[in-house]
This record gives structure tokens, sequence and C-alpha cells, in this order.
């Protein structure tokens, strides 16, 4: 991604089908988004940023570019350094082996985005 006008795609991409859930499946979306919203929260024995690097390292095994930027925003967001950033990259790639390399790229353009 790595461009503010795709990052604004995304996030306003994310809303509109947030609010088409909503008034779908009003029950269980409301309840979805109240239990992620309570364990990202950072109160507990992981403070924000560790459960926002946690979330990164998850997007990047799980191959999810969306999630990655999203995430990776979060992260700095609440503190987490480049090199945080990528250490918690680097242990997905550990978990799930080399296959895991190639996802860095939309880490790395992230991160080169968010230095201009």
């Amino acid at each position: 991604m790595a461009d503010d006008e795709d990052d604004q795609d995304l996030l306003r991409s994310s809303v509109e089908l947030i609010q088409k859930l909503r008034r779908d499946l009003p029950e269980p979306i409301n309840a979805f988004l109240n239990f992620t919203q309570k364990a990202k929260g950072g109160q507990g024995a992981l403070d924000e940023k560790v459960k926002n690097l946690i979330l990164v390292a998850l997007a990047v095994n799980q191959q999810c570019e969306d999630c990655m930027v999203m995430h990776l925003h979060n992260a700095v967001d609440s503190g987490a350094t480049r090199q945080e950033i990528l250490e918690a990259c680097l242990l997905a790639m550990v978990a799930a082996g080399g296959s895991k390399l190639v996802q860095m790229k939309t880490i790395y353009a992230e991160l080169e985005f968010l230095q201009r």
C-alpha cells in the first residue's frame, strides 16, 4: 500500500463494510467489535503497544495485506519503533517459516511511507 490515498481507501472501505454488517447482522457484529476492542485495549498483562506488535506479526503470518497496514499503523500510533515492528515480524517468520519472508515487502513499504 504505502500511499496515503490507498490508506484512506482502506479505512473508508472498512467503515462501509462495518456499517453494512451492523445493518444486516447487528447483534453478532457489535458483539465481535466489542470483543476486539476489549482484547486490544491497553489494560491487562500486555500493554497496548505489545498487543499491536503481536497483531502485526499475526497479520504477516496470515498474509493479510490490509491487516498488516492497519495493525502497523496502530502499532506506530501506540509508540512502537521501526525496530520493534521488524522484530515482531521476524517472529512471524520463525513461527511460519520462510514463506512469510515475502510478506515483509508490505511492512517495509508502509514503514518507508510513514518515515516521509
